[in-house]
Formats: C-alpha cells, structure tokens, sequence
C-alpha cells in the first residue's frame, strides 16, 4: 500500500523524513512509540519496525523482552539464525511469500522486531549502518 493508502488505513498522519538510498522510517501521528513504518522510496509500505520501548508485538505475544527461547518455541521450524544477533521466522504460505520477521536479539531476549518485505527487514535504520 502507498502512503497515502496507510494513512486512511489508520487515520493518521504519516509525515515525510529522511531516508537512505532505499527506503525511509516514518511514524504515524499520535502512533504508538517505538512504531515506525518503513516505506520504499516508491512510497510503498514495505515493512513495520518496533523499537525500544512499545506495547506493540506481532500476533504470536512475541515482544520486546522475550527471550531467544520462546521465539524457537513459538515459531518451532521455521526459524533461521543467520547469526547470534538475528533470528528470521519465514511463514509459510502462499500469501505470504517473501515475507519475514526478524528479531534483533539483545544477548537472549528480543531487543526489536520489523516484519515486513524480506529485502527492507534489516533491523538498521533504511540506509544507515
């Protein structure tokens, strides 16, 4: 969806930021801290990033605080470590394909998550390092 599409979608306002080379952070008006909205620099929503700190988690009660444990039991199988720092649940199903969750892990418990397209889920700021 566009921008535009998001901010009916909410009732909100998004306002334009900065960004990097492909993709910029945004927040909602009056949204909840530590959401941030990442859209493509074709203003297309891409992804969803929560950070520090946020009431916000992803339908499984996964959030920030929980330990490495209970995301390699809520997502039993469909996790990857690609490294001590990221773990990367792959949902199945058609709907969808190329999706993903990341959970950047602070030692054993979740410091932030973004789900979204697999190409925008790095758990950096979008052109940042």
């Amino acid at each position: 969806m566009t921008r535009s599409e998001a901010e009916q979608a909410i009732g909100a306002r998004i306002p334009d930021g900065p960004g990097g080379p492909n993709c910029k952070d945004l927040t909602a008006e009056g949204g909840p801290d530590g959401l941030l909205l990442r859209f493509s620099n074709d203003d297309r929503l891409v992804a969803t990033y929560v950070l520090a700190p946020s009431s916000v988690a992803p339908a499984s009660a996964i959030h920030r605080g929980s330990t490495r444990e209970e995301v390699l039991e809520t997502y039993a199988g469909e996790i990857e470590e690609p490294n001590i720092d990221e773990l990367v649940f792959t949902p199945d199903g058609a709907q969808f394909a190329g999706k993903v969750i990341t959970f950047a892990m602070d030692g054993d418990t979740v410091d932030r998550f973004i789900a979204g397209d697999e190409t925008f889920t790095q758990p950096l700021h979008c052109g940042g390092d």
